[in-house]
C-alpha cells in the first residue's frame, strides 16, 4: 500500500498530532516503508544510514512499531524522534506534511473545514496531545484563540501581585510559549489565588499542575 502527500492543507489543519500519533500506534513499521525506509533497517540494529551512509550509524529504536522513532548519529540525532520526526528527515517534507502522509495511510478522515471546528477543539486537542485531564485543564483558564494563524489552548499567567499580566500559549504538537516580551513568565493559578492556611503544592508549568490536580 501507498501514500502520498495530499497538496490541499486542510486536512493538514484538521487531523492533529495526537490523533494521528494514536492512531499509528502499532503501525509504524509498514508506515515507515511505505514513507521509503528500506525493510531491511527495521531490525533494531546498526545499519549504513539510507540519507549519508556511513556504516552503522542508523538504528530504529526497540519500540519503533508503537512510536516510529529512529535516528541517524551524523545526520539526524534526535533521542527521543518519533515517527513524525523520521518522516520528516526521510522524505525532506515539513510537520504538516509529515501528519497529512500518515493520515492519508491510515485512512484518516478531516473534519468539515471550518475554522469553528478547529477552534472549538483546541483545548480538548492540547489536554489530550499533553495528557492532562480535560477538566483540570480548563479548570486553569485554558480557552482557545489565534497566535498568528495558528489555534492554540491560552492560559492566564499571573503576576507576584496576584494579578493577571500575561499568557501562555499551547498547541498540540509544539512546546508551550509565553506572550512575547520580557517579563511575561509568571505562576499558573486553577481558577483562585491561594488563601492564608491553605497548604499548596509547586511544581513546574500548567501541564504538571493539570495533572496533579487532576
Amino acid at each position: 500500500m501507498k501514500a502520498s502527500i495530499p497538496q490541499t492543507d486542510n486536512q493538514v489543519n484538521l487531523i492533529d498530532a495526537a490523533t494521528v500519533k494514536r492512531q499509528a500506534e502499532s503501525r509504524w513499521l509498514e508506515i515507515l516503508k511505505a514513507a521509503g525506509l528500506p525493510t531491511e533497517l527495521l531490525d533494531g540494529r546498526g545499519h549504513p544510514c539510507p540519507k549519508c551512509d556511513g556504516t552503522d550509524r542508523f538504528t530504529v529504536f526497540g519500540d519503533v512499531d508503537l512510536t516510529g522513532g529512529a535516528m541517524c548519529r551524523q545526520c539526524f540525532n534526535e533521542k527521543n524522534g518519533d515517527g513524525l520526526a523520521v518522516i520528516q528527515w526521510l522524505r525532506g517534507c515539513s510537520f504538516p506534511e509529515a501528519i497529512a502522509f500518515v493520515a492519508d495511510y491510515l485512512g484518516l478522515q478531516a473534519a468539515p473545514a471550518t475554522a469553528e471546528s478547529a477552534d472549538s477543539d483546541i483545548v480538548a486537542a492540547v489536554a489530550r496531545a499533553k495528557r492532562m485531564p480535560l477538566e483540570a485543564f480548563v479548570q486553569f483558564g485554558a480557552k482557545s484563540t489565534k497566535r498568528g494563524k495558528l489555534t492554540v489552548a491560552r492560559v492566564p499567567v499571573w503576576d507576584e501581585r496576584g494579578e493577571v499580566h500575561s499568557y501562555f500559549d499551547m498547541a498540540t504538537d509544539r512546546k508551550g510559549l509565553f506572550k512575547k516580551g520580557k517579563g511575561s513568565s509568571g505562576l499558573f493559578f486553577p481558577g483562585r489565588l491561594p488563601q492564608p492556611g491553605e497548604k499548596w503544592l509547586l511544581v513546574e508549568g500548567v501541564k504538571d499542575a493539570s495533572v496533579l490536580l487532576g
